[in-house]
């Protein structure tokens, strides 16, 4: 793992810069993939400056920055409780886990990685992409090319 070690900032654009920064830099590098995948994921789930990060989603049980199911996430680490759950730290590195092994799924198809992560590998991989996963897709394109290049 590490093919995204940097030391710089994710955007040059400020408004976009924040406190995650280092949490996404070192959680990508440690996960192998692009920082801007994660954050683009993150400002999907959050807004594009966290701040729906602390609001339940009722439907999907999920909380947090990025939003990451506890189920999925004790995959990755299978003795985290929920306190642990819901610190952001946690939340960045194993969504950076969860999207690494998207990644090999479904050999580097971002596209397909991305939906995966909103419905759920199964509906991806059966073909079933739900028009909320679609905009969820819109988004994170407009999202990833609004970071700039890494």
């Amino acid at each position: 793992m590490g093919a995204y070690v940097t030391a710089k900032r994710i955007s040059t654009n400020k408004r976009l810069n924040d406190d995650y920064d280092n949490l996404f830099l070192s959680a990508s590098a440690y996960a192998g993939i692009d920082p801007k995948i994660l954050k683009a994921v993150a400002m999907n789930e959050s807004g594009p400056r966290f701040e729906f990060m602390d609001k339940w989603e009722p439907v999907g049980g999920t909380i947090g920055i990025l939003h990451v199911q506890f189920e999925t996430a004790k995959d990755y680490a299978p003795n985290l409780t929920r306190e642990e759950w819901l610190k952001p730290q946690m939340q960045i590195s194993i969504a950076a886990q969860h999207i690494a092994r998207l990644m090999k799924v479904f050999n580097n198809d971002l596209g397909k990685v991305i939906m995966a992560y909103n419905a759920g590998e199964g509906r991806i991989q059966s073909g079933v992409v739900p028009s909320v996963t679609r905009d969820y897709l819109e988004r994170f394109w407009r999202n990833y090319n609004r970071l700039g290049v890494a």
